[in-house]
């Protein structure tokens, strides 16, 4: 945050304060609109064992910080991971996973309703503390506020979010 200020005496015991300027970093920073879908269209209903691929697209240059947020608001990664890059140029369809990564990304229990979670930015490394594995996804050991505060942090110049919700359901 910047505050800049000038101070003038009008008469003895009187103080003009003339606000310049006030700034918050955040707020400064160009807004990347940032989108996402499932292959279904929005909104959809998951049951147990369906594989979900995911649509992402960006209208600016970004690099992609995508989160799974269970129902019991445990927070995976799932971009970046080591089968794709998450640096991509705008107007693009991006599915997830790729079609050339190692993985699926399959509905398992708990069921309920979870949240993707797609935050764009600038910035290209972005350390977040880590915990153990689910279902071969890495955890991470912050809230999703607390994720999305430190990627804006660390943004130079853009910024951007989006989040889909997702009904999961236990198999019929």
């Amino acid at each position: 945050m910047s505050l800049n200020f000038k101070i003038k005496r009008l008469l003895p015991g009187f103080t003009l304060l003339l606000l310049a300027s006030f700034s918050l970093v955040a707020d400064s920073l160009q807004r990347i609109d940032v989108t996402i879908t499932t292959h279904l269209g929005d909104e959809q209903r998951f049951s147990q064992g369906d594989a979900i691929s995911f649509l992402l697209s960006l209208d600016k240059a970004a690099h992609i910080y995508l989160y799974y947020q269970t129902g019991e608001q445990q927070v995976l990664q799932l971009l970046p991971n080591q089968w794709q890059k998450n640096h991509y140029e705008a107007g693009l369809f991006i599915p997830f996973p790729a079609p050339e990564a190692q993985f699926n990304f399959t509905i398992l229990p708990p069921f309920g309703e979870d949240k993707l979670w797609i935050f764009a930015s600038d910035a290209a490394a972005i350390e977040l503390p880590t915990a153990s594995s689910i279902n071969g996804l890495q955890g991470i050991n912050l809230s999703i506020d607390q994720i999305r505060q430190k990627i804006k942090n660390q943004s130079r110049s853009g910024f951007g979010e989006s989040s889909l919700m997702i009904m999961t359901i236990g198999g019929i």
